[in-house]
């Protein structure tokens, strides 16, 4: 298995991670204490006791804590006034404290702070007076400061309450308004204002009696106090109210009426047997996927199943694909607010990058914990209850909309907690997005869901269906059979064709509708709409997620008090439900009525709202980009990508950069595009090698127009060869052509990254004496260059060329240190420490190949987008096992990777198979070993994967299972060049071996390579004790034991070392020596056998001649 070619240095750094070219600063002591300041002050402990504070204690703490930077001269002059040493009165305070708790919570000698023990309780949006009741009229100036802080924090609570109000009213959340308008009056009970939003939020909801029940408080409370009356905004919306039922009325009016029973049918007829495999699922612990053609009625089957059951419901809707956890914010917002939910603060943080208003202000990493993330929606969820009692059902309606990131994080909750949830799903089959499709492959593979399709209703069905909605002098049985065949006994589709009926009076008279789709029903419904009800349905097909009453108002010009009945029409005609349309087919419908010119208009309009009011960049950009003005789209698609990689999503921002980059270069912004470019073809060189690249460095050549931009597309292509390990010298010569601009231009970054990565291009060639010459060249800046990154990639780089050297054990090193040296780069380190893991391989250091595979696998888990790299850990971590004969735990390994790189990475596969092949005849499983042989060979899809058959292939001659194989024609790294010499020995004579197997020693030697060198020694001793030198044999047979130690070779294993020694010191005297050996040498195979599956125990007994051997030898020597 080859190294993993070090990354350069991204050249995109300072674009989407900017947070890493900056130290990270000395981590304060975690908090033990809290103060809380609003109401009764007290300190409260880690365990829940709390300390009440005596008045000028309270206030000392309120004055740091809130004015940070005071003086102690100062606090003391305004605390203690009277006294006649105000200073020591502050000191002996300070003491109060250390003894109270043991801890100083005030540091500093001129300039007082709190110490970082003790964290302030929040104080904006909490309830309470500042220090409660305390007064301070004997401190004069410090009750002035009091009073004045209290004031600011009163008008910073009612800020808060008024921006909440104002955003759940753009969501249409009215709930939530009416709570926050109450709160905002419960401020300031004197404010006409905070009564008049009161009064609308009632308004709003339908609440006429409420909203005038305030009205008539105000008005009584005006008049009595102030002897005033209502403003006349106030008297304009308590009219409204009074006359809104009639308004309400003749809206109304204008429609064809429709039963009620029409709009939403009493019973979900046709459905029992669904019903029952839903619960039987759930019964099993097992989620359900409702697949159904739009209408066949997955929302309403999935409202009936959680009856009564408390449930967390959430919704893909149009727009979230494009927008990195859309779907997933979405329902965690409806997770927090409709369930008891307590976040610690690494928590609340981990959340606050799908949900900023968790951490207002709060700078996040650009690359986040994706672990922590998963772990904290997981635990949230895990442990959300409603009225004391546990969440019991998650349900996903319409996946097909959702995006990749949710529907990921998805799949992770239904496996993590399908036996504590109940969870059910519904999407349009043949729609959504492959990873939709992943999810769902994944999850029945497991047998963690069942799919459940939907059919259409039959025609006994439809006829319970009219009968259900009790509609006088319809006859049933003469509908029923014309109704099934004229909607294929979809139910939306009837229940259209019956409100068309109804509207048109035929149904009555025993006939239906011309046949129409029911995308053609519903638009001809809408047409009977008032005109402004179409418009306001128009605005929100628009606008999508981001709908609101705020933009509504923006783009059709009217007040939200006018749009209400507009609004209460949409929904009396179930057009639109809560805060989104009633069916999406009803949104293709209005969608379709929506001619272009308008509709680019309105996408405008819609662009321009969210650009003042945080919209999500994607949607700007889409926005803008519907509205046929790509020129604004361009910084919103800018910083979707920024948001995307801040979320861990770099495939997504690969798909905002290569929109911009094509309006770029279209609008003849040559830099711009190149620049887009550049850190698409640097994101995708990390996630993404497939062949479509190349059409994409070639449109990079093209776009550069300076020696710097042209140095960067020559380094980009000199990569991908790198990486892909093809087309090597079409590398080597962009990397030469890009050392040489940067040599002539003095461009010294791209000089190093030049040199390192031609050197690494020249060691895969074959080409060690240059490469090492250009390490030689290179080292010495890079050890010495100044920004972290680049230098621990250098450092990569050169340790990849010198293990592939006779100085492996220097570049071994040099992985450790750059490993080391980026602690705070993740992916730096991922690849610095899977290669020295490789290294220490193949150095036979298994135990320091697994701590540094250990350490990589912790950092891979804490990283969503470092997932992919788990594969090569866990071949590695079997090679390490094999050489320590923890063979049942590397057959369990090797067994997983040829899974995963047999479906992710069939181009490796072949050296799994290798592997395993030769583990196989390690333990005696000779057929097996044939079997993994043949398809090696098969999926052999490179030199690499040659160089391991041409060595499988020795392998099976020594144990007489093959010929010996021809000669290996292409060049190889000097370690497998080593191994390669010492295979070859096994067919010559003693004399030709002896001489053959000391320059192999030699090789080995240089190199660091102890187990090949132990390996050879060991067979120098058997040729030696031939040749009748038992003196020299004994002597190679304790270095080999002495090199070996217990472990494993690639060449030989332990017991086959332990066969070819322990006869050499018993011919040369050493008899005890021998002995201790075999007993050694039987008591590690005894071990290695109980690490496999009992069916290979006996098998590695008997089949496998070394074991057999020594176990049988070690009893005639014991004996």
């Amino acid at each position: 298995m080859p190294l993993n070619a070090p990354r350069h240095a991204p050249r995109h750094r300072t674009a989407l991670t900017a947070a890493h070219t900056t130290a990270a600063p000395l981590a304060e002591p975690a908090p033990q204490l809290s103060l809380q300041l609003l109401g009764a002050p007290a300190v409260v402990r880690a365990d829940g006791s709390s300390t009440q504070l005596e008045k000028r204690a309270a206030g000392l703490l309120a004055l740091v804590a809130l004015q940070p930077g005071s003086s102690r001269a100062h606090a003391a002059a305004l605390l203690w006034p009277d006294s006649e040493n105000p200073r020591r009165a502050l000191r002996q305070q300070l003491l109060r404290f250390r003894r109270s708790f043991g801890l100083e919570l005030i540091e500093g000698e001129d300039v007082l702070r709190l110490s970082p023990v003790l964290r302030v309780e929040a104080l904006d949006g909490g309830a309470g007076e500042l220090l409660g009741t305390l007064s301070f009229e004997d401190c004069g100036d410090f009750a002035d400061w009091l009073a004045t802080e209290r004031d600011r924090r009163r008008g910073g609570a009612a800020a808060q309450l008024n921006q909440k109000l104002t955003a759940a009213q753009a969501e249409g959340d009215l709930d939530a308004a009416l709570q926050a308008a109450q709160e905002l009056l419960r401020t300031d009970f004197e404010s006409e204002v905070y009564h008049r939003n009161l009064m609308r939020v009632h308004y709003l909801r339908g609440d006429m009696a409420q909203a005038q029940a305030v009205y008539a408080r105000l008005k009584q409370h005006l008049h009595t106090r102030y002897g005033v009356a209502p403003s006349q905004e106030t008297e304009q919306l308590a009219r409204a109210s009074q006359q809104a039922v009639a308004a309400q009325s003749a809206s109304a009016s204008r429609l064809p009426t429709v039963p009620v029973t029409v709009l939403r049918p009493p019973r979900l007829i046709g459905r029992q047997t669904e019903l029952l495999q839903v619960r039987a699922a759930w019964a099993q612990s097992r989620a359900v996927l409702v697949l159904g053609e739009p209408g066949l009625g997955k929302t309403r089957l999935l409202n009936e199943v959680i009856v009564g059951r408390r449930a967390l419901l959430a919704q893909g809707r149009p727009g979230d694909s494009g927008v990195p956890y859309a779907t997933l914010a979405r329902m965690l917002r409806s997770l927090i607010d409709h369930f008891e939910l307590v976040l610690d603060e690494a928590q609340r943080l981990s959340l606050a990058r799908l949900l900023p208003e968790l951490a207002p202000g709060t700078v996040l990493p650009a690359e986040a914990p994706g672990l922590a993330l998963r772990q904290t929606v997981e635990a949230a969820i895990a442990a959300a209850h409603q009225d004391g009692a546990p969440l019991e059902v998650m349900v996903i309606d319409d996946l097909h909309f959702a995006d990749d990131a949710s529907i990921e994080m998805i799949q992770s909750l239904i496996s993590a907690l399908h036996r504590q949830l109940d969870f059910a799903l519904a999407q349009r089959p043949g729609e959504g997005s492959a990873a939709a499709g992943m999810l769902r492959a994944q999850l029945e593979e497991a047998r963690f869901m069942e799919p459940l399709v939907l059919a259409p209703l039959r025609e006994h069905e439809v006829a319970e269906l009219i009968d259900s909605l009790d509609i006088e002098d319809l006859d049933t049985q003469a509908l029923a059979a014309p109704l099934t065949r004229h909607t294929g006994g979809n139910p939306l589709f009837a229940l259209e064709t019956v409100k068309q009926g109804l509207a048109t009076g035929q149904l009555r008279a025993g006939q239906l509708p011309q046949p129409d789709a029911v995308g053609t029903l519903i638009e001809r419904r809408l047409k009977q709409l008032p005109e402004k009800a179409i418009a306001l349905a128009r605005v929100a097909a628009i606008a999508g997620p981001d709908f609101s009453i705020q933009l509504a108002e923006h783009c059709m010009g009217m007040r939200a008090l006018a749009l209400t009945d507009v609004l209460n029409t949409l929904q009396d005609a179930q057009v639109v439900r809560d805060a989104g349309f009633a069916h999406d087919l009803v949104a293709d419908a209005v969608l379709r009525s929506i001619p272009a010119l308008i509709a680019r208009a309105l996408h405008a309009d819609v662009a321009r709202w969210l650009e003042v009011h945080n919209g999500e960049p994607a949607r700007m950009a889409s926005h803008w980009l519907a509205a046929g003005e790509a020129q604004s789209a361009l910084p919103w698609l800018h910083r979707a990508a920024q948001r995307a990689m801040q979320t861990l999503r770099p495939r997504e921002a690969v798909g905002f950069l290569l929109q911009a980059m094509e309006i770029e270069d279209r609008l003849g912004q040559r830099a711009a595009a190149f620049k887009s470019l550049e850190i698409v073809v640097d994101l995708r060189l990390r996630v993404d090698l497939d062949e479509t690249l190349l059409s994409q460095l070639d449109l990079l050549d093209r776009l550069a127009s300076s020696p710097g931009e042209e140095i960067v597309a020559l380094l980009a292509r000199a990569d991908y060869c790198m990486h892909r390990m093809e087309t090597l010298d079409a590398g080597r010569q962009a990397a030469a052509r890009a050392a040489e601009l940067a040599h002539a231009t003095g461009d010294a970054a791209h000089l190093n990254e030049a040199q390192s990565t031609l050197a690494v291009l020249e060691v895969m060639s074959g080409r060690t004496a240059e490469a090492l010459a250009l390490v030689d060249e290179f080292l010495p800046r890079a050890r010495t260059w100044p920004d972290d990154e680049p230098r621990c990639n250098l450092l990569s780089k050169a340790g990849y060329v010198l293990v592939r050297s006779p100085r492996a054990l220097e570049g071994a090193d040099l992985f450790d240190e750059s490993a080391r040296q980026s602690v705070h780069l993740p992916r730096v380190r991922l690849v610095a420490l899977a290669n020295a893991a490789h290294a220490r391989v193949q150095l036979n250091q298994p135990e320091a190949a697994l701590a540094c595979i250990e350490q990589s696998d912790q950092l891979r888990a804490a990283h969503d987008d470092m997932r992919g790299s788990g594969n090569a850990n866990a071949f590695m971590r079997a090679q390490a096992c094999e050489l320590l004969g923890r063979y049942g735990e590397a057959l369990h390994l090797l067994d997983a990777t040829v899974e995963q790189f047999r479906e992710r990475a069939p181009g490796k596969l072949a050296h799994v198979l290798i592997d395993r092949a030769r583990l196989w005849l390690d333990i005696g499983q000779v057929t097996r070993a044939m079997q993994d042989l043949a398809r090696a060979r098969e999926a052999c899809a490179n030199r690499q994967g040659e160089l391991g058959l041409h060595l499988l292939e020795w392998r099976m001659h020594e144990l007489r299972l093959g010929a010996a194989p021809q000669a290996f024609a292409h060049a190889v790294s000097s370690y497998h060049a080593v191994r390669v010499a010492l295979a070859r020995t096994v067919v010559l004579d003693d004399d030709a071996a002896r001489a053959a197997l000391e320059a192999v020693v030699a090789q080995a030697r240089q190199g660091a390579y102890r187990g090949l060198e132990a390996a050879a020694l060991a067979r120098l001793a058997r040729r030696a004790g031939a040749l009748g030198n038992p003196e020299r044999a004994a002597g190679f047979a304790r270095e080999a034991v002495a090199l070996a130690a217990g472990r494993n070779t690639s060449d030989l294993t332990w017991p086959e070392i332990v066969l070819h020694a322990a006869p050499q010191l018993q011919a040369a005297g050493a008899a005890d020596e021998a002995r201790r050996l075999y007993r050694e040498g039987a008591a590690w195979v005894q071990r290695a056998r109980d690490t496999l599956p009992a069916p290979f125990q006996p098998s590695y007994l008997v089949q496998n001649a070394a074991a057999r051997e020594l176990l049988s030898l070690s009893s005639r020597n014991t004996g």
